[in-house]
């Protein structure tokens, strides 16, 4: 894996060609300023811990398979309470992809499976960036509005409404006035 040509907030490039017939297995982690990033790009107040283990599998096509679990350790912000809560998350992903067939002239046959509900990804100048994948799993993740378990709404009691007028009770004051 080659990590000199960061191109997000947690790159870790995996190069195709470096990967053996029999396939490989790596995990990566983010480092304090990775994860300050990545936290900042998905809104969250902070990432404790983020890693995942991968394998990568040859694929028909040319194209590659990438299994793996990321986990994660994050605080999030409940939408009821507006508190923050920690939350530890284990995500199971798995990616596909292809070379890039744009501009080929000879008749490659590519298989897509007819089931998965996702096409293939691009394998980018024969680099898969898994780095990004594990953020974008995460990203995906994410409940856009977070609770605390149990967490519960509590209107305000009537003693605290000390305006119970319409908006528009102002507006006929003001004509009133005139």
């Amino acid at each position: 894996m080659d990590t000199q040509q960061a191109r997000h907030e947690f790159s870790r490039i995996l190069e195709v060609a470096d990967i053996p017939a029999a396939g490989l297995t790596c995990s990566i982690a983010a480092n304090a300023d990775e994860k300050l990033l990545v936290a900042a790009r998905l809104g969250l107040p902070v990432i404790h811990e983020l890693s995942a283990n991968i394998s990568a599998e040859g694929w028909p096509g040319d194209g590659l398979r990438l299994r793996g679990a990321v986990e994660a350790d994050i605080e999030q912000i409940c939408v009821v309470t507006l508190v923050s809560f920690r939350e530890v998350r284990k995500i199971d992903f798995e990616r596909c992809f292809l070379p890039d067939l744009t501009g080929r002239t000879d008749e490659t046959e590519v298989v897509i499976d007819p089931i998965s509900e996702d096409e293939p990804d691009v394998i980018e100048n024969g680099q898969i960036d898994i780095g990004e994948l594990v953020v974008e799993t995460l990203a995906l993740a994410l409940d856009p509005y977070p609770r605390i378990p149990d967490a519960e709404f509590a209107p305000p009691e009537s003693d605290e409404i000390t305006d119970r007028s319409s908006p528009f009770a102002v507006l006929t004051d003001l004509k009133r006035s005139e």
